[in-house]
């Protein structure tokens, strides 16, 4: 079992722990939070929570017929705040889980933009030295009369194969293009030439 939950769901539990400790009855509770939501799809299931629990169903159930916001978790605990008359303490509980966990996913994601960034940057700067600097710097070792480092002789090797391959493909797409130019250009011309030659007559000796 796990919490299935979002923003929606926290705020709502919230809310409801705050009416009903307040003494709100929970169906009224229940009506009110459904008015007054903003998101279409969570107010319907409200709506369809709200029309179960008059129809006599308990609250566990009907929260447990929308897996979609409601956990199987979250409705055991509720079924349990049911039996033991502990429902306001099971909304804070529930409430506070989430805002919790919801603080920690902030806390991971802000964590993350900065290294984010960084890879960011050296996969710039890698891609700059291999495709710029790197040819430059062994044409300069070569001029020094000095042996090129091996990190530099990966990194020229790398970046002369990859602009090969490039090249390659670059000279292939363009060669193929001229052919094509070529025939769309000359070949009718080719055809009506060779339809005269058959045509003609064969000189006479």
């Amino acid at each position: 079992m796990r919490f299935t939950f979002n923003k929606l769901t926290t705020m709502f539990f919230r809310r409801l722990h705050v009416l009903t400790a307040a003494g709100v009855a929970i169906h009224v509770a229940l009506e009110h939070l459904e008015k007054t939501e903003v998101d279409p799809d969570f107010r319907q299931t409200l709506e369809d929570c709200v029309q179960d629990l008059v129809a006599g169903h308990s609250i566990a159930a009907c929260f447990a017929r929308h897996p979609r916001y409601f956990s199987t978790l979250v409705t055991e605990l509720i079924s349990t705040g049911e039996r033991t008359g502990g429902l306001v303490a099971v909304f804070d509980y529930i409430a506070t889980y989430q805002e919790r966990h919801l603080k920690r996913i902030h806390q991971v994601v802000a964590a993350l933009i900065y290294p984010s960034l960084l890879f960011l940057v050296m996969l710039g700067v890698t891609w700059l030295y291999v495709y710029i600097l790197a040819g430059k710097n062994s044409v300069l070792f070569a001029s020094l009369g000095e042996a090129t480092p091996w990190p530099t002789r990966v990194l020229t090797g790398t970046a002369a194969v990859i602009g090969a391959a490039g090249a390659g493909d670059h000279g292939d797409r363009q060669t193929q293009g001229q052919q094509n130019t070529s025939v769309a250009t000359h070949g009718p011309l080719q055809g009506v030439d060779e339809s005269n030659t058959a045509k003609r007559p064969p000189k006479r000796a």
